[in-house]
């Protein structure tokens, strides 16, 4: 529990790798925040200039009027005395604030425009396109460290799927333990057996053919110890194969059938049977030296219109396989290496169709798991 485990460093540096675009990302915006900011104080400063220069103006003109209309009023008052003195003071105040309004009417209507335009132009021209581009740089890098982060978790999950196919071959170890005796003890009787038994057919064969042909004409004969039918069914290794297996005795067929080297007669065996039905027994029905001996006949030619049920069996096989058995462990690694050489070659071939490739990919994977476990 406090290790970093295996699996956990890609998903740690896919972290940083968020954390560090993150960091990128504020930073680039507050850059960005600080632009518009500086455009904005700019923008004021000289709205301000504008509001200044008018201020001034204003009271340029405020003082030239007031000159004037004090003058005005000088002369009035020297004209018409002291009793239209109140009238013209309402009139001066009416004048002042005519004065006034007109002047703030006429810097809304010149420096207002002036300065909706000026920032509209500065959005438009440098604040919007920087912001793209950094929204376009902010998604480019989110993309890249997706797409990062899933082939990471993509291999993560690879490696968690071969460790979880060993842990299922370890229960198996007691039980191939037991079997191994049986398989040598089952592959001696066999190599001694067929071999008598053919003997045993052929010599009834041939005592039959005389009692046969020497019977008189007419006359009922003695019926031979075998029909022809009879001995070709007896020298036909499917007759004992079915034999086999319609008394259960599974794994003496597969060792049977694998003894004689011969391909077909073991895809014959393999078409008779289902792959759930052997694999997902426990213990599984066949010892570790017929499922090591069955990969490696089923690997031989792969090119060929059942390869994918070949595979099919080589991938349960494999995964019923156990690579710590002490007893098989010396033909474990050379037997392997010549499987996953012959998948290679099938994956690598360019009449290979696209089913067969991905159960090719597959089965490769599970070789080479058993042949880490075998190191």
């Amino acid at each position: 529990s406090g290790a970093t485990t295996p699996a956990a460093i890609p998903i740690a540096a896919a972290a940083v790798d968020v954390k560090q675009l993150r960091a990128a990302i504020r930073s680039e915006m507050q850059e960005l925040l600080e632009e518009i900011r500086s455009e904005r104080r700019q923008a004021a400063e000289e709205r301000k200039a504008d509001m200044e220069r008018a201020k001034k103006s204003n009271e340029t003109a405020a003082a030239n009027l007031k000159r004037d209309v004090t003058n005005a009023i000088a002369t009035l008052l020297q004209q018409y005395g002291e009793s239209n003195a109140k009238t013209i003071e309402a009139g001066v105040a009416r004048a002042q604030s005519v004065a006034v309004t007109s002047a703030q009417t006429a810097m809304k209507s010149i420096v207002g425009p002036a300065i909706d335009s000026a920032v509209r132009a500065q959005m438009e021209t440098s604040v919007v396109p920087k912001f793209e581009l950094a929204c376009g740089e902010m998604f480019k890098q989110v993309k890249s460290t997706f797409e990062r982060g899933m082939s990471d978790l993509n291999s993560e999950l690879l490696a968690a799927r071969e460790s979880a196919i060993l842990s299922q071959t370890q229960p198996l170890v007691s039980g191939l333990r037991a079997a191994t005796n049986e398989v040598r003890q089952a592959a001696t009787v066999l190599l001694t057996d067929v071999p008598n038994q053919v003997a045993v057919a052929m010599s009834k064969a041939s005592a039959g053919v005389p009692a046969t042909m020497g019977a008189p004409p007419g006359m009922p004969t003695k019926s031979a110890p075998r029909s022809l039918a009879q001995i070709e069914q007896q020298l036909d290794p499917t007759v004992e194969i079915g034999k086999l297996l319609q008394s259960n005795q599974v794994d003496k067929a597969f060792n049977f059938a694998l003894s004689l080297s011969n391909v077909e007669v073991v895809m014959w065996l393999v078409n008779q049977l289902s792959s759930d039905r052997i694999f997902a027994q426990t213990p599984c029905p066949l010892s570790q030296g017929v499922l090591l001996s069955l990969v490696q006949q089923l690997s031989t030619n792969l090119n060929t219109p059942d390869a994918p049920k070949k595979l099919d069996w080589i991938r349960d096989a494999c995964l019923a396989v156990d690579p710590a058995n002490p007893a098989m462990k010396a033909h474990m690694k050379p037997v392997l290496s010549a499987v996953h050489q012959a998948l290679m070659a099938a994956a690598n071939s360019p009449s290979a169709a696209p089913e067969v490739r991905a159960g090719t990919r597959l089965c490769i994977h599970v070789v080479n798991s058993m042949l880490t476990a075998c190191q």
